[in-house]
């Protein structure tokens, strides 16, 4: 129980970062006509938050990676909790689209919108590539699974070890015959998830600096080091990037850049080592938690309803503050409807996420 407790703390700030990421991306694209203080604070914010995928990711790699599957049960439960609700708030998306067209006959352009090869292009909604990725992964999980329970510390720690390196030559000049595809990609963070999840069974449980017995330097210290250097290394490598090329470049932002990476494990494990006590704050994060897939599934929506009829965005007030109040409004808003959504009778809790 304790460690789902605190995977919850993880997921849930992975999903309130994911939300402020989009909020704070507004201000990034005009690099070069945006007031520069702006683009700071959409720098500084966004910089802070890109690892939220990689949690999402290494959240699924400890959860499903340290028991046995049945893969009839797996896909049948596991599989289908993520597809229907997939499925469903896709067409909410595309009805919603349909519903704002000027000079148009609806249950037409309903008709005439292809959902369904939009839906396997992928072409309703940017944020929803998430999920594309996770079905991908989903396919891979079993196999994963086996290995992963039967190999030793050392074959994880290689495989770890080559998909980093993997990750640093994918960004440099390297012959075009050299590849490591099969240690590439998001898969390294389902296995990096399991490996610190269950760090207390291998060496890297001890992260203390020690001589002749005595603490030098905390755990949490040392995450906090890792996370800020990740940080700077994120914010001010992007600004770099933008004024030489004079104009916005995400390189730094990519998820799987090392400096992603990086700040991943630190929060990764900053969070499992803190312990949340205040009755009110486990109340609302175990909210959010159980119905963060469907708020993650909704937000953007909210987002377009906020700026539509409220005139709330990062800019309705000072960036700086702006950010921050849309994003929590977004995700009760998006926590409230999911929740409603969840109580319909008979299919509520399909669709819902």
């Amino acid at each position: 129980m304790e460690r789902i407790n605190w995977l919850s703390n993880v997921r849930v700030f992975a999903l309130v970062s994911m939300v402020l990421l989009h909020i704070a991306a507004g201000l990034l694209y005009n690099f070069s006509t945006s007031p520069s203080f702006y683009w700071w604070i959409g720098n500084v914010y966004d910089g802070m938050v890109r690892c939220c995928v990689p949690l999402f990711v290494m959240i699924t790699g400890a959860l499903l990676l340290s028991k046995e599957i049945d893969l009839k049960r797996f896909f049948q439960k596991r599989f289908m909790r993520i597809v229907i609700p997939f499925i469903f708030w896709s067409f909410v998306y595309v009805l919603n689209r349909v519903f704002w067209k000027e000079e148009t006959n609806f249950l037409t352009d309903l008709w005439n919108s292809n959902f369904w090869e939009r839906l396997v292009k992928g072409d309703i909604s940017f944020h929803l590539w998430y999920v594309y990725m996770l079905i991908g992964l989903l396919f891979f999980v079993p196999i994963l699974n086996k290995w992963i329970r039967h190999c030793t510390e050392k074959e994880i720690v290689y495989f770890l070890c080559m998909w980093l390196i993997s990750l640093i030559l994918s960004h440099t000049f390297i012959h075009k015959d050299l590849k490591l595809v099969y240690f590439s990609g998001y898969v390294g963070y389902l296995v990096l998830g399991y490996y610190l999840a269950h760090a207390e069974k291998y060496r890297i449980s001890n992260l203390r600096l020690k001589t002749g017995g005595k603490l030098l330097i905390s755990n949490k210290l040392i995450l906090g080091i890792i996370i800020v250097i990740a940080f700077s290394t994120t914010i001010l490598g992007t600004y770099f990037n933008s004024v030489r090329m004079n104009k916005f470049d995400s390189l730094f932002y990519e998820y799987l850049m090392p400096n992603v990476l990086l700040a991943a494990i630190g929060i990764f494990l900053l969070i499992k080592s803190c312990t949340l006590k205040n009755k009110i704050v486990l109340k609302i994060i175990h909210f959010l938690d159980r119905y963060s897939y469907g708020i993650y599934l909704i937000h953007i929506l909210v987002l377009t309803y906020l700026w539509k009829f409220l005139g709330i965005n990062a800019y309705f007030i000072h960036p700086s503050i702006g950010i921050v109040i849309t994003t929590i409004l977004c995700v009760g808003v998006s926590a409230g409807i999911i929740y409603a959504v969840h109580k319909i009778p008979f299919i509520g809790k399909h669709i819902s996420g």
